[in-house]
């Protein structure tokens, strides 16, 4: 009987094992399969990438060509002897190519950042310098809107930073343009200051810097604070409607400062 029972526990043992081994060879079989539908995964997603950029640039090339020579043709147009309400016709078609080239600009834009393997590409940058010439285009702006733009630097700030001049300066020109397009009174001004760090931060060599862009526009609702740097969003569909923005400016802005590693606030000034 002690021979039999033994018998029956040997064969018991070599079922579950044969069972084990069945069992081993599904899951190495599931595994392979999993790692290949990875591999597939991976490849169109490569391939949708490539595709999305390939349109991004089609879109980039295939826009942008009519809207500069309708911007053209309006610029030597505009050099020939024409009625004052002709040419009053010119420029606004002038003006709304313009600002159908900022949207274009935006929107590719903001669909390129998607890609989340891009990153910055920090080179040495006078900051003073970068500022001066960020602002300056936005003079003649100003100055048609009857509106005061001011600089204000803090003297503290260092000489030479190590950042992305490129993206710092788009998204400081999308919050001045934001802020001279919706102003109808007062004074936009572009400040920077350095912001107090922790022992450890500036001990590493890293700076904090703090840029600010106030006006004086008509502001937000407290509804639309809570969406305004979702894509399409506005503060006042009334205001969008007059200036012709699609709410891509902010969007953009927020986007362009978390992959430069900071944080973009909007605060209501008193």
């Amino acid at each position: 009987r002690a021979l039999c029972g033994l018998q029956d526990d040997l064969e018991a043992r070599i079922r579950a094992l044969d069972m084990a081994d069945r069992q081993s060879r599904e899951n190495c079989r599931l595994a392979e399969i999993a790692r290949h539908d990875a591999e597939e995964a991976t490849r169109l997603s490569r391939q949708a990438l490539a595709a999305r950029e390939d349109l991004l640039r089609r879109m980039s090339h295939e826009l942008r060509t009519p809207i500069n020579e309708l911007l053209g043709m309006s610029f030597l147009l505009l050099k020939t002897p024409l009625q004052p309400r002709q040419q009053s016709y010119v420029r606004q078609i002038q003006q709304s190519g313009g600002r159908l080239t900022t949207m274009i600009d935006r929107i590719l834009e903001f669909s390129s950042l998607a890609d989340d393997q891009q990153r910055p590409d920090d080179q040495p940058v006078r900051l003073v310098e970068l500022l001066e010439r960020t602002i300056r285009p936005f003079a003649a702006v100003a100055r048609q809107r009857h509106l005061g733009l001011a600089l204000d630097v803090a003297p503290e700030l260092p000489v030479e930073v190590l950042t992305d001049a490129l993206r710092l300066r788009r998204v400081l020109e999308n919050l001045l343009d934001n802020a001279l397009r919706y102003s109808r009174r007062g004074t936009v001004v572009l400040s920077a200051r350095l912001l107090s760090l922790p022992a450890e931060t500036a001990c590493s060599g890293r700076a904090l810097v703090e840029f600010d862009v106030t006006d004086d526009g008509p502001g937000f609702s407290e509804p639309a604070l809570k969406h305004i740097f979702e894509p399409l969003a506005s503060g006042d569909s009334s205001l969008t409607r007059t200036e012709n923005g699609i709410g891509m400016g902010l969007a953009l802005a927020h986007q362009l400062v978390r992959l430069l590693g900071g944080q973009l606030e909007l605060v209501p000034l008193p």
